[in-house]
């Protein structure tokens, strides 16, 4: 029979390596590149900080409901927007130190010929008012740029080649002795806890206020698309608590309370603003 034969032809073609443009092509085997030694990449440090911020409080009851039922893990997007923001910009600022570094998936290949070189293997600082140019969806920049232009690398050309084939990271020290500092002020939604107060006015998002603006979005009576004014009118006209502080005051209580429960009632969609010609 002329089936194995063909079998074997067909199998001795596929292991053949082919060549391209007189050059011989090797396979190369899947790589995953990881940062120097004493380096993260930015994602890494987003997840940390996202961890502190949010460590030991219970996912949102949708998330719950969807792990359940469906065995599926879902994050409160609101709640990865919230933890990223300090990050962010403490790198924009120069608070925190950014760095890219060349990442060898994206040098020259078959695929790639024209593909720039990286001046450098070495990390190299990004200034912040780079930074603050870099796209950065939901107020996290990604570990690879996207898009960079030579106008956002501030024409420094080598610094736009680097952009372009590396990958954004911060330095471990660095970022430690920026993470302890901002845990040291106490003012993580998971640190609420904490028997030790801190310095400065006493805020006015009491447990009271808290206790009485659940019992309303739970009875329906009032939602976050009804206006924050509404719902400081309702706390008025039942008294409770005593002070009822001013709608701005209200309007953080409420933003915080979506995002700690994730309750759909507290969420605030922004109006858009018509432009007229």
């Amino acid at each position: 029979m002329k089936v194995p034969e063909e079998r074997e032809k067909l199998e001795a073609r596929e292991m053949t390596v082919p060549d391209y443009a007189g050059l011989r092509i090797e396979t190369v085997p899947e790589f995953t590149p990881h940062p120097p030694e004493g380096y993260s990449r930015l994602s890494e440090a987003y997840a940390r900080n996202y961890a502190g911020v949010w460590g030991g409080l219970k996912s949102s009851p949708l998330a719950q409901t969807l792990r359940k039922t469906h065995g599926l893990s879902v994050e409160c997007g609101m709640r990865r927007t919230y933890a990223a923001q300090p990050l962010t910009a403490a790198a924009q600022h120069g608070n925190l130190k950014v760095y890219v570094v060349a990442d060898p998936n994206l040098g020259p290949s078959v695929d790639r010929p024209g593909w720039p070189i990286a001046s450098t293997k070495e990390p190299v600082i990004v200034p912040p008012r780079v930074l603050k140019r870099l796209i950065a969806p939901r107020d996290m920049l990604p570990d690879h740029a996207i898009h960079p232009t030579l106008k956002a690398a501030a024409r420094d050309q080598n610094l736009h080649v680097l952009l372009m084939v590396g990958v954004l990271v911060v330095k471990e020290r660095e970022f430690k002795d920026w993470y302890r500092s901002q845990r040291s002020r106490g003012k993580w939604l998971s640190q609420q806890s904490k028997s030790k107060k801190t310095s400065g006015r006493p805020t006015k998002q009491t447990e009271a206020l808290k206790s009485a603006v659940l019992p309303l979005a739970r009875d329906k009576a009032w939602r976050a698309n009804d206006g924050i004014a509404k719902l400081r009118r309702l706390l008025v006209e039942r008294g409770e608590p005593k002070n009822v502080p001013s709608v701005d005051t209200l309007e953080r209580l409420v933003s915080r309370l979506y995002l700690e429960t994730g309750d759909p009632a507290f969420r605030r969609v922004p109006r858009v603003q018509r432009k007229f010609s």
